[in-house]
C-alpha cells in the first residue's frame, strides 16, 4: 500500500511539473550542512553556509569555493547542481557569486546570483544578493521566463555560544512573466521567510533550530556532533512535509567533503553530495 502511495505521488508530480514548477522557481539548494540538520540555516556560520545565508560570509577571510549535487526523490530531471564563490574584499566585507541549475533538457531552470556581505558592527552583519531567474521548456509551447529578484539576511552573534539569523527571499513578492517587460500572465514567484537559532554548548556540538515560512510554515531542528577530529556526524528533521535528515562529513583546514541524504515519509529518499574549498 506504501509503494503505491508513493507511485501515484510520484506520477502526479511528474503531470504537474511542466505547469506547477514552471510558474514556481525553486529555491537554490542550502549547504550540504543545513541540509543534513533538517534544512536549518539561517543561524549556522561556515563557509559553505555562507554562499546560501549571505549575512554570514562578512568576515571570511579566505577565498570560498563551494559545489553540491542533489537528485529530489532519486527522479530523472529532478536533478539541482550549484557552484558558488565568495571573496573576501576587506576585513569586513564579501562578495559572492553562485549558480543553480534545476531539472534537465526537457525543463530546467537557472538562477545566477551576485551579492555582497557586510560586517555592520563586531556581533551583527547583514547581506543582500541580487538574483537573475530563468525557465524554459524545450518544446517551445512555453514562452522562457525571465526575472529578477533578491534576497536579504541578517546574522548575529549573541555572547559566545548562541547565534541567530534571518534570511528573506523574494521579500517584495516580486512579479515574473514570459516578457520580463510586459505584465501578461504575471504570476508571483515564491516568498520564504527564514528565522532561526543555534546554540554551541560546546567545541563538539551544535543545535539549531528554525522556522521556516512559505505557502506553509514548517519547523526545522537539527543536531551536529565533532565524533573524531576531522569528522562529523549530522542528524535533523522537518514538518511539513514531514522528513528526516542525516549526514556525515570529512571536515579538513582547507576543505570538506559533505553527503546527506532527507528521507520524505512517502516520496523517499533525496540523496546529495557536496565539497568546499578555502584558498
Amino acid at each position: 500500500m506504501r509503494s503505491v502511495c508513493r507511485q501515484t505521488i510520484v506520477l502526479l508530480l511528474l503531470l504537474t511539473h511542466a505547469f506547477i514548477v514552471f510558474a514556481q522557481f525553486q529555491l537554490p539548494p542550502m549547504s550540504l550542512r543545513a541540509a543534513a540538520m533538517g534544512g536549518c540555516f539561517s543561524a549556522l556560520d561556515d563557509a559553505s553556509s555562507a554562499l546560501h545565508n549571505i549575512s554570514s560570509a562578512a568576515t571570511r577571510h579566505n577565498v570560498t569555493i563551494s559545489l553540491s549535487y542533489r537528485q529530489d526523490y532519486m527522479l530523472a530531471g529532478m536533478g539541482h547542481k550549484w557552484v558558488g564563490v565568495a571573496t573576501p574584499l576587506t576585513a569586513s566585507g564579501t562578495a559572492i557569486a553562485t549558480y543553480h541549475h534545476y531539472g534537465n533538457a526537457t525543463y530546467n531552470e537557472q538562477r545566477l546570483s551576485a551579492g555582497y556581505a557586510q560586517q555592520l558592527f563586531s556581533w551583527l552583519s547583514a547581506g543582500v544578493t541580487l538574483d537573475y531567474l530563468y525557465s524554459g521548456v524545450a518544446d517551445g509551447r512555453y514562452t522562457p521566463i525571465r526575472a529578477l529578484s533578491f534576497t536579504a539576511s541578517l546574522h548575529a552573534h549573541i555572547g559566545k555560544r548562541w547565534t541567530a539569523g534571518l534570511h528573506l527571499a523574494n521579500p517584495t513578492a516580486i512579479m515574473h512573466s514570459g516578457n520580463i517587460t510586459t505584465s501578461h500572465s504575471r504570476q508571483a514567484m515564491p516568498f520564504a521567510l527564514n528565522v532561526g537559532i543555534a546554540h554551541h554548548p560546546s567545541p563538539q556540538w551544535t543545535t539549531t533550530i528554525e522556522l521556516e515560512h512559505q505557502q506553509a510554515t514548517n519547523l526545522r531542528a537539527g543536531v551536529e556532533y565533532l565524533c573524531f577530529d576531522h569528522f562529523a556526524a549530522r542528524l535533523g528533521l522537518a514538518t511539513n512535509p514531514f522528513s528526516y535528515t542525516f549526514g556525515i562529513a570529512y571536515q579538513h583546514t582547507h576543505y570538506h567533503i559533505d553527503l546527506a541524504i532527507d528521507l520524505h515519509h512517502l516520496l523517499g529518499p533525496t540523496p546529495m553530495i557536496g565539497a568546499c574549498v578555502e584558498l
